[in-house]
Parts: structure tokens; sequence; C-alpha cells
């Protein structure tokens, strides 16, 4: 994957073409699914390809997000284990497949809302000790150049000031830009991050105004996608994250996880 590339070519994708993805692109999502890395390996979770994307949109009124309805040709279907950290770890895991199909000029949309578990039961096996989390739909944009590589200006999202709290020096400019244009519900861009020298840097979900609490649900799914961005942005520039829990939360601020860095 081109991680520049990738990063600034995506966006959410809500009309795509009506038609199949390759068999050849099949094979590598296929590939991907299983060889994805997670942020916490011990939560199990389960990412189901639905290839007949009607099976999705003929239940979709029970999943409809903050889009709205959107018609794909293919789906992804995310259930996992309710443990302390699942959420963030949805976020850190999904959002890889996401950039990897933008590289590959592949359309994609992460598609919210609570979804019942049994409006999947004539679609997939969903494990006893899971539920449904999250769709992601995905196929070939109807416009082509809808993933065409965008200005960094061009997003609508916070200044670098709001995304990260401490002073930084110019060299986390080009990383943490790259963390500011990650996707989130509804454009909240509920993340902060904190640093400590060039060794330490800790995330953060906002917890204090009301969107923010009634969104809550995908806040920490929000803040596992931006440290997906975090974490390839800094092995763009050959950084190594590694990532711990000290759980220490501030006033408004939720605490999530503490990111080490190695080779600065």
């Amino acid at each position: 994957m081109n991680i520049e590339n990738a990063i600034y070519r995506r966006k959410s994708i809500r009309k795509y073409k009506n038609s199949s993805i390759s068999e050849e692109d099949f094979d590598f999502i296929n590939k991907l699914i299983k060889e994805v890395p997670r942020l916490y390996p011990k939560i199990e979770m389960n990412i189901e390809l639905i290839k007949d994307g009607k099976k999705i949109q003929d239940i979709s009124k029970g999943i409809v997000g903050s889009y709205g309805k959107i018609e794909a040709p293919h789906y992804l279907v995310i259930t996992s284990e309710e443990k302390n950290g699942y959420l963030e770890n949805i976020g850190y895991t999904l959002e890889e497949i996401v950039l990897e199909l933008a590289d590959k000029g592949i359309g994609t949309c992460w598609i919210g809302g609570f979804i019942k578990k049994n409006l999947l039961k004539d679609v997939m096996t969903i494990k006893e000790n899971q539920k449904p989390v999250i769709v992601i739909s995905f196929g070939y944009p109807e416009s082509e150049q809808e993933l065409d590589v965008k200005e960094s200006s061009s997003f609508k999202r916070k200044k670098l000031e709001e995304v990260i709290y401490e002073p930084f020096e110019d060299k986390w400019m080009k990383i943490f830009d790259k963390v500011r244009v990650a996707p989130s519900a509804v454009n909240l861009q509920p993340w902060v991050f904190t640093m400590e020298g060039d060794t330490k840097i800790e995330a953060f979900a906002k917890t204090g105004n009301l969107i923010t609490k009634k969104l809550m649900h995908f806040s920490d799914l929000d803040v596992g996608i931006a440290i997906k961005h975090l974490e390839l942005a800094c092995k763009e520039e050959n950084i190594k994250t590694i990532y711990t829990k000290t759980p220490h939360d501030l006033k408004g601020l939720k605490y999530i996880l503490t990111i080490e860095l190695e080779n600065i």
C-alpha cells in the first residue's frame, strides 16, 4: 500500500457502479481479512464479506447510518465480543482494510447505526458471544474521480492544534496531518493526542459536549481509526509504534491508550 496516496485518496463513497468487483480483488480482500493486524488480538472479532449486496440492502432499514441508505454491490459486516477496547479495536483493524481498498481504487463507506442481530440471521452466522457492530459498504465508485488523491486543505477537518494538545516540532506536522484527515461519525473527530517529548503519545476520546456523549458508541471506534492513521504515518517515517495502557482520564477526555515511539 502507498500510505500517502491511500490516506489522501480515501473518502466516504455513497454511490457505486452497479457491477461486482473482480475475482482478483475479492481474493485480495479475503486474504486481507485473514491477515490484517488487530489492536487487541485477544478480543474475538469477525469480518464477514457479503458478496451479494442485495442481502444487506433487503435488511438495511435496520442498519441505516448517518448518510441514509447506501446501496453497494458488496459489504463487510463486523461482529465482536463486547470487551473493554472492542470499539477501538474495530476502528483500528478495519481502517487498514479501508485504506488498502482505497489504494486499489475500491470505494468504501462506514455505515453506523445499531444493527439488530436477528436481521442478519439469514445472511451470516454470528457467534453467541459476539454482536454486530458496524457495516462497511464497498465497490467501484460510480465516478472514478472520487478516489483521486486530494490536497490536505480540501478535507473539512479540525486544525492541527485541535488534534494534538501539546506543542510539537515541525517534523510531526506531516504525521499528524494524516491523523487529522481520518474519517469519523458525522465528521465529529472526537480524538485528542498529547505528546511527551519524542518518546510517547497518548490517545484520548472527547467526552465533553452533548453531541459527543450521544455518539460515544462511535467515538472510541473513531479514535481507533485515528490511531491506525498515526501508526501508518509513523511507519512511513520509519518510526515504530508500540501500544501500552496506563489509564488516566483528563478533564473532558477518556483515556484510550499510550503509543510508545522507537527509532525517532
